[in-house]
């Protein structure tokens, strides 16, 4: 209920829920409000599993040829235009935006906060957050590496934070 979310004096509260969309398929949720737009992506499920096993690095073009997941890398991929769709409906380009996420959501988050950042689609002068917890360390140094030059040239307010849960360790 959006309401347990936001303060009472929010007058205009946005829900878009996709479940078993795109390919993959992902499950997600972005629910926004005059200033900030929230996204959650759930981790794996039955019929995405199979993606966490595709774990062998392969270059990739999209993220500049730095060695990726690939199972992560394309439901990224496969689902960006989606993800697009949904914060531009959001109006996110001029708000806070918040990415909370759980497994390989949290890996398919990471990818997404690249791109983000990569093709300046948050605004550079907000607080924006990628909060993880319980997903698989998915960014190899290269990709780190890369995230945080386009972090600190194009959205330098991006902060990200992992949580560990240790029965997913």
């Amino acid at each position: 209920e959006a309401a347990d979310i936001f303060p009472s004096n929010q007058t205009s509260v946005k829900i878009t829920a996709a479940r078993k969309v795109g390919k993959g398929p992902l499950n997600y949720a972005v629910i926004s409000n005059s200033d900030t737009v929230y996204i959650a992506i759930y981790g794996s499920k039955d019929d995405n599993w199979l993606y966490n096993f595709a774990a062998t690095p392969l270059p990739s073009a999209v993220f500049d040829n730095v060695e990726t997941h690939p199972g992560w890398t394309a439901l990224t991929v496969e689902n960006w235009n989606l993800f697009q769709q949904a914060l531009n409906r959001h109006g996110a380009a001029n708000k806070r935006v918040v990415l909370t996420v759980h497994s390989q959501g949290g890996a398919v988050a990471g990818h997404l906060a690249f791109l983000l950042a990569k093709h300046k689609v948050l605004s550079r002068h907000k607080r924006h957050r990628l909060i993880t917890f319980g997903a698989p360390r998915y960014a190899l140094p290269a990709f780190r590496e890369r995230l945080e030059a386009y972090r600190q040239a194009n959205v330098p307010g991006l902060q990200a934070f992992a949580l560990e849960i240790e029965e997913d360790v």
